[in-house]
């Protein structure tokens, strides 16, 4: 090589009296997670007096744990590269995936080293940004920011996610405290006198963001059937209609003539679409009995309670 090459680095200029190198690690993270390839995409610009070079040059490229002396965790091996008109592209792991290495992207700070027939670039450049999203690619763990705790998050080859653990047993798996968001509607009364329809004060609003999930819910309240031999039967249904996974109820029956129960009715509702529903309580008679329902007593608590979920 002629001793009058020099160094061009994108955004700022590192002189050499060997070789002009300029190279760009792309911010794309398409780069990096189509089909998680394990490459980083390296583009450079190489000059010989002054003028772009053409042809193809035998270059080297590895990457080490510390700026200066150390064992390459990774390397290309020599591979030859084309250049036209000054610019080359080399995908660092396309002979050699990345990912085999020993590297442990999320936790160290990695150089790379470029060799050009077997002149060795100095210094080297330090690895940044995008390759460490490498780490997403593997059964690994993100820690904390300030180190504490490691492997707050961890997932596995099976693609299952565990928070507080490095063994997740199921898709999901979480060690410690967690809040759920749930919907809720609720207030002391009214009393309400419908023997066979809505119940127009017992309402939620509730949107489903999803298609394949179910709605888990839950109705409490003050329940009463009055008369000898009477029955009734509370039902939850979603926008005036019984849900298409089936109804949801609880039939109230009563020998005495006049039984207050508190009453928790729960199910789930399936087979609905996403978007914006009306979670409602309907109250209606039983055939072969009398009906003379109550729903509430002494403006005590009522509850609807729903929450989306992923159900097998």
């Amino acid at each position: 090589m002629k001793k009058n090459l020099f160094k061009e680095i994108v955004s700022f200029t590192l002189r050499s009296m060997l070789l002009a190198l300029c190279f760009l690690l792309y911010a794309q993270s398409t780069l990096l997670y189509a089909g998680l390839p394990g490459k980083i995409n390296y583009q450079g610009k190489l000059k010989e007096n002054g003028e772009p070079v053409n042809g193809t040059k035998k270059m080297e490229f590895k990457i080490y744990p510390a700026i200066e002396g150390g064992i390459p965790l990774w390397s290309s091996d020599p591979q030859n590269v084309l250049i036209t008109n000054g610019l080359f592209n080399y995908q660092l792991g396309s002979n050699k995936s990345l990912l085999e290495s020993e590297i442990e992207w999320n936790k160290e700070t990695y150089y790379l080293e470029v060799t050009v027939e077997g002149v060795i670039l100095s210094p080297r450049e330090e690895l940044t940004g995008v390759a460490y999203s490498l780490s997403a690619a593997r059964a690994c763990a993100l820690t904390a920011p300030d180190g504490e705790p490691k492997d707050a998050v961890y997932v596995d080859n099976e693609g299952n996610v565990g928070i507080g653990t490095t063994e997740p047993l199921a898709k999901l798996t979480v060690n410690g405290p967690i809040i759920r968001r749930v919907a809720i509607a609720t207030e002391l009364g009214p009393a309400d006198d419908e023997n066979n329809g809505r119940i127009e004060n017992r309402v939620l609003n509730f949107t489903k963001l999803y298609e394949d999930t179910a709605i888990r819910i839950f109705y409490c309240d003050t329940l009463r059937v009055r008369s000898t031999s009477a029955a009734s039967r509370w039902e939850i249904r979603i926008d005036d209609v019984v849900p298409p996974g089936g109804a949801i109820f609880q039939s109230k029956y009563s020998s005495s003539g006049d039984d207050h129960d508190p009453t928790t009715i729960f199910g789930y509702a399936t087979g609905l679409p996403a978007g914006n529903h009306q979670i409602q309580i309907w109250v209606g008679p039983i055939s072969g009995y009398a009906s003379d329902a109550h729903t509430g007593w002494n403006n005590s608590r009522w509850t609807i309670e729903a929450q989306e979920v992923w159900i097998q």
